[in-house]
């Protein structure tokens, strides 16, 4: 039997960063997903714009989790968002 918290490495994950109007760090968020698409081609982003800032909905691979770039990026999005960082 497998263990139930093992993860498929298709398996979708969903990352959502909500980013305050006004927040510097939004040109960061931009520069780092450029940087994530170019070596995830399952990579997916879209912006939902809310009354005080920014939603922006990371979807990819759990496989891509992995790679060294998106887990500096998941890294630096916690120290610099803390609380505004999900992962589904």
């Amino acid at each position: 039997m497998s263990d139930e918290t093992e993860k498929d490495p298709n398996d979708p994950v969903r990352i959502s960063i909500f980013v305050k109007d006004g927040d510097d760090n939004e040109d960061w968020v931009y520069d780092k997903l450029r940087t994530l698409d170019d070596y995830d081609p399952g990579f997916y982003y879209r912006e939902m714009p809310t009354r005080t800032g920014t939603i922006f909905i990371i979807d990819t691979k759990a496989r891509n989790m992995e790679h060294q770039d998106f887990k500096k990026f998941l890294f630096q999005a916690r120290i610099k968002f803390a609380e505004n960082v999900k992962i589904r």
